[in-house]
């Protein structure tokens, strides 16, 4: 469903950052619709793309390229998918999306558009924001879509010999998960926080579920090369892979297993009319 995190594609070779966040519960929605809303056509040639939704519990890597104002949503040069992605919280990963959001015409994944978006009231939480960017897709672009189940090729994270690791984390911090290209940082985190985390890395290659059974609350820096290489026993030059890391450095271990995905079927799309 982009930021340092929220996710931001930032240069020509698609270069993906993320920021994965969650706060407390979010409160019942204000508001369906956003006050105002912008959409226009990109017929730039920039290679930049990227944007997210800030809201209150939104936290963003330092020097992100796009950080909203509060209780809005900024996209520039993105595709249709890209928003439908962001809107349904499917991660920026090109690959996660592929997997995970099925159908549509061939448009939705080459023109580019610039959305704008602003909530009546800018004390909203992230989810809220979401919500109301699924709403301004049904409403625009005429969105139908639906979820349907299936069985994929991925990941089960599961204890490793050596672990756990990770130590336990004062509960009542703010949980939060923060990722870079060669690093995330957790604080207060949940280890289903991690696996949301690791899901959304092109360096993992595939969906990851959570076998641990740890239901603690951690601090911890996962540490790793952003080499796509996926052997777990070879350093790359820029240091171990995530696989390695996550063992020696955290006591959990990545084992390939067939997951469970709810994937995010395109019924219906159509070009929006600029505004």
């Amino acid at each position: 469903m982009v930021s340092r995190l929220s996710v931001t594609i930032v240069t020509a070779t698609i270069l993906l950052t993320f920021q994965i966040a969650r706060g407390s519960q979010a409160p019942p929605l204000r508001s369906e619709s956003f006050e105002v809303a912008s959409i226009r056509a990109n017929k730039t040639t920039a290679t930049f793309r990227g944007g997210s939704c800030r809201g209150r519990d939104s936290v963003y890597s330092p020097g992100a390229p796009i950080v909203p104002p509060l209780g809005r949503c900024v996209f520039r040069n993105v595709t249709a998918v890209e928003l439908i992605s962001s809107a349904y919280d499917l991660g920026w990963n090109l690959n996660q999306i592929a997997l995970l959001l099925k159908g549509g015409p061939p448009w939705i994944r080459k023109d580019r558009f610039n959305v704008e978006a602003k909530a009546a009231n800018a004390n909203v939480s992230k989810s809220e924001l979401l919500m109301m960017l699924q709403q301004l897709l049904k409403e625009r672009f005429s969105l139908r879509v639906h979820r349907e189940p299936q069985q994929v090729s991925g990941f089960a994270l599961v204890v490793a010999a050596n672990g756990p690791l990770m130590s336990v984390a004062s509960p009542s911090g703010s949980r939060l998960v923060v990722g870079d290209f060669d690093r995330i940082e957790a604080r207060s985190a949940t280890v289903t926080q991690l696996v949301e985390a690791l899901s959304n890395r092109s360096t993992v290659g595939g969906p990851v579920v959570d076998r641990t059974g740890l239901t603690g609350i951690y601090d911890f820096t996962l540490k790793f090369s952003p080499d796509l290489k996926a052997d777990t026993s070879e350093p790359t030059p820029d240091g171990p892979t995530i696989f390695r890391a996550l063992e020696t450095q955290l006591g959990l271990k990545l084992r390939p297993e067939r997951v469970p995905i709810q994937t995010l079927v395109i019924e219906d799309i159509k070009r929006p009319s600029e505004n």
